[in-house]
């Protein structure tokens, strides 16, 4: 635990420039979901810096209005499904990948997707990608129903935690009369065709 505490705290020169981009709320949640990642990826034999770093970062972009989400998005070539269009915060993730890849200068392939697709999940995520999704639903800030369950499986069995993830996210999308995005989905079927 005090190990995952100095890998926060070694990142002061990003920790610095989130506090400049992100509101307090905003950073206390990034805070914590780089500490929930980083617990998640030693768990798992995960490299925990690349947890701790794509935990800081996943929400780069989450406080850009919709109108600089798009311009971003186009700028960045991001192959736009309609719906995105329709929600704009759903660019966030990709948006956020672009510029840490940009402004930032960090090209590891593996932080980027974990960024990137954080919101929305993929088909083929790979463990840290996984990892991140997880913690930024089960980070110790939030509070929903069934978030106690989620939290206690994730240290159990990630795959499994991640498919739930999936489908607490899926329903209660559902619930809201929201509209879902294709690659969450897909992400879901996915994790089953593969077991």
């Amino acid at each position: 635990m005090e190990n995952i505490k100095q890998l926060i705290q070694a990142e002061n020169k990003l920790i610095a420039i989130l506090h400049k981009r992100l509101s307090s709320k905003r950073m206390n949640h990034t805070l914590n979901v780089a500490q929930t990642a980083a617990e998640l990826a030693a768990v798992n034999q995960i490299n925990c810096k690349k947890a701790v770093k794509a935990g800081l970062l996943h929400d780069y972009a989450r406080e850009l209005s919709s109108d600089e989400l798009l311009i971003l998005a186009k700028e960045a070539k991001w192959p736009f499904h309609p719906m995105e269009q329709h929600i704009p915060i759903l660019l966030h993730g990709p948006v956020a990948a672009y510029l840490v890849n940009r402004d930032l200068k960090i090209s590891d392939q593996q932080i980027l997707k974990a960024i990137q697709y954080h919101t929305t999940g993929c088909p083929g995520m790979d463990k840290l990608s996984q990892i991140v999704y997880i913690a930024d639903m089960i980070e110790p800030g939030r509070n929903y129903e069934g978030v106690e369950k989620l939290r206690h499986l994730a240290y159990e069995d990630l795959r499994t935690a991640f498919l739930q993830c999936l489908e607490h996210s899926i329903f209660y999308i559902i619930k809201q009369g929201g509209l879902l995005h294709p690659l969450t989905v897909e992400a879901r079927n996915d994790l089953i065709l593969t077991k």
